[in-house]
């Protein structure tokens, strides 16, 4: 029972990174874009899509660690839920 348990874990351990490792990758996909954090210049409506918008937030969060462009209005991690 317990080696089943520690593959569990181990299991979910590297699939957390997976997802991690995932997320840096769409970010360095995302950056190559013309995409600014240095002053509120984007709204919902100029992502094609709710995922676009939230990889968008999350590089500013990670650049500047805050929501620059105020996409997540309701300060839940989420941005621009109009869009999902």
């Amino acid at each position: 029972m317990k080696k089943i348990l520690i593959i569990l874990i181990l299991g979910l351990i590297l699939l957390n990174g997976c997802i991690n490792d995932r997320r840096t990758l769409e970010l360095r996909e995302t950056e190559k874009k013309p995409y600014t954090c240095s002053y509120n210049k984007f709204n919902c409506d100029d992502f094609k899509d709710w995922e676009e918008a939230q990889l968008g937030y999350y590089i500013c969060i990670d650049k500047k660690g805050y929501d620059v462009h105020h996409l997540d209005g309701d300060k839940d991690g989420i941005a621009c839920e109009v869009l999902r």
